[in-house]
């Protein structure tokens, strides 16, 4: 158990660092027009 928030701890900063690593480059148009059908989705969604 006195393991358990090392290792949350540790495996968040591994997933941030993961993420944060490939934000910007070659395929960051692609993701942005993913996010703009995405966001526009959620929009239309009735509710």
């Amino acid at each position: 158990m006195r393991f358990t928030l090392p290792a949350v701890v540790a495996l968040t900063a591994a997933l941030l660092t993961g993420c944060s690593l490939y934000a910007e480059g070659p395929d960051q148009d692609e993701r942005d027009r993913w996010s703009r059908v995405i966001e526009s989705a959620i929009e239309d969604f009735p509710g």
